[in-house]
């Protein structure tokens, strides 16, 4: 039997970047409303208990709430493990929240 032992959320298709061979195909997309706290309760109804949840995006630190769901994703998920993945160009405007995150992936 195999278990799920890691979920990516995105936050946002929005990034502060256009590189030109993002593996999202950022540059490419139009960019799509950031998701909201009522998608992501809606969500760890079907994903609380995985044991690693990553937050990615897009670029995660666009997301204009940011700093407050990541104060929320332990709880929410209730998973053992957080990660995030950013470019970092805006972590020093998010450093309280990225404290939030057992990993933060650069």
């Amino acid at each position: 039997m195999r278990h799920i032992t890691c979920v990516s959320v995105a936050l946002t298709t929005h990034c502060n970047l256009a590189c030109p061979d993002c593996c999202c195909d950022i540059p490419n997309r139009v960019s799509g409303n950031p998701v909201s706290l009522e998608y992501l309760e809606a969500a760890a109804k079907h994903l609380r208990g995985v044991p690693r949840i990553n937050i990615t995006g897009g670029e995660p630190t666009t997301h204009p709430e940011f700093d407050v769901l990541s104060a929320l994703f332990r709880s929410l998920f209730e998973c053992a493990t957080l990660t995030v993945e950013t470019n970092g160009l805006l972590a020093t405007r998010h450093v309280d929240a990225l404290r939030h995150y057992d990993t933060v992936y650069v």
